[in-house]
C-alpha cells in the first residue's frame, strides 16, 4: 500500500449506511412486535387468578330462549361453554381454575367470580356477542 493512498476500509456510502438503518429499524420492529404478541397470549394463556370478586351481567339479550308451551325456556349452558372457552380458559373451575361462572335465571343474568382482568374480558367478550347479535339482526331484516 502506497503512504499517499488513503484507507477506504471503513469507508461506506451513504445509501449502504442508510440501507443497513433500515434493516436494523424493520427488524428491531418485527422483534418488538414478535415479542408483544407473544407476551399477549402468555398473558391469555394464564392459570392463575388475582383477587376475586363476584359480579353479575345481564345477558337476557345474548343468551337463548325457546317458548314451549308451559312457559319459555332459557339455555344458559351454551352461552357458559362459550364464555368458558374464549375467555381465559384455563382459568375457569371447569378447567381446573379457581373463577367460577352461574347463571341467575330468575333475573335472566351470569354471576361470574374472577379478578378485575378477568370481569374486564368477560364484559368485552359478552358485548362483542351483543354486536354481533345486532349485526346478524339487522343482515335478517
Amino acid at each position: 500500500m502506497d503512504v499517499k493512498t488513503p484507507r477506504r476500509y471503513w469507508q461506506f456510502r451513504l445509501r449502504t449506511l442508510l440501507w443497513l438503518m433500515l434493516c436494523l429499524v424493520i427488524g428491531l420492529g418485527a422483534y418488538r412486535a414478535g415479542f408483544e404478541n407473544g407476551y399477549a397470549d402468555r398473558i391469555n394463556q394464564r392459570e392463575e387468578v388475582g383477587a376475586t370478586f363476584a359480579a353479575s351481567y345481564d345477558v337476557r339479550d345474548v343468551v337463548p330462549t325457546r317458548r314451549t308451551p308451559t312457559g319459555t325456556v332459557v339455555e344458559f349452558d351454551p352461552l357458559i361453554r362459550d364464555v368458558e372457552a374464549n375467555v381465559l380458559p384455563k382459568t375457569w373451575s371447569s378447567n381446573g381454575g379457581e373463577a367460577v361462572i352461574a347463571e341467575f335465571a330468575t333475573n335472566l343474568t351470569l354471576v361470574v367470580s374472577h379478578d378485575k382482568d378477568g370481569h374486564e374480558r368477560v364484559a368485552a367478550y359478552l358485548e362483542k356477542l351483543r354486536e354481533n347479535k345486532t349485526h346478524q339482526d339487522l343482515a335478517a331484516k
